[in-house]
C-alpha cells in the first residue's frame, strides 16, 4: 500500500471528498501551467509544456515537470472533480458519490 503523504504530496479523506495536494509548486505558477483531467477512470495531473528559457523567471525550481496518473475507483464523482492552486500547492478534490455509511457497533461481553 503506498503512503498517504510525503514531503511533496498528501492524500486526505474527509468522508465526503478525497483531496490530493501537490506541494512546492513554483512561486510564479499560475493555473494555466498545469492540466488536470479525467480520462475514463484515470485522474491525470501534469504540467503543460515548459516555458522557453527566455520566459522563465530564473528562480530555482521554476521549471518543474510532472505527469501523474491515478486510478479513480467506483464510488467517486468524476464529473465534479475540482482543482485549484493555493499558496504554492495544487489541490485536487474528488467528491464521493455516496459517502460511506458508518455505524459503530457495540461489542457485548459474555
Amino acid at each position: 500500500m503506498p503512503p498517504t503523504s510525503t514531503p511533496r504530496w498528501e492524500i486526505k479523506d474527509d468522508g465526503k471528498n478525497v483531496k490530493l495536494t501537490l506541494f512546492n509548486m513554483p512561486e510564479g505558477a499560475i493555473p494555466g501551467d498545469f492540466q488536470v483531467a479525467i480520462e475514463d477512470d484515470v485522474l491525470v495531473m501534469k504540467t503543460k509544456a515548459p516555458k522557453p528559457p527566455a520566459e522563465q523567471e530564473g528562480a530555482p525550481g521554476s521549471n518543474i515537470s510532472f505527469h501523474i496518473r491515478l486510478l479513480v475507483p467506483k464510488g467517486y464523482d468524476k464529473e465534479n472533480v475540482r482543482a485549484e492552486l493555493q499558496l504554492r500547492a495544487l489541490v485536487v478534490t474528488i467528491p464521493k458519490v455516496n459517502p460511506a455509511f458508518t455505524k459503530e457497533v457495540a461489542i457485548d461481553g459474555k
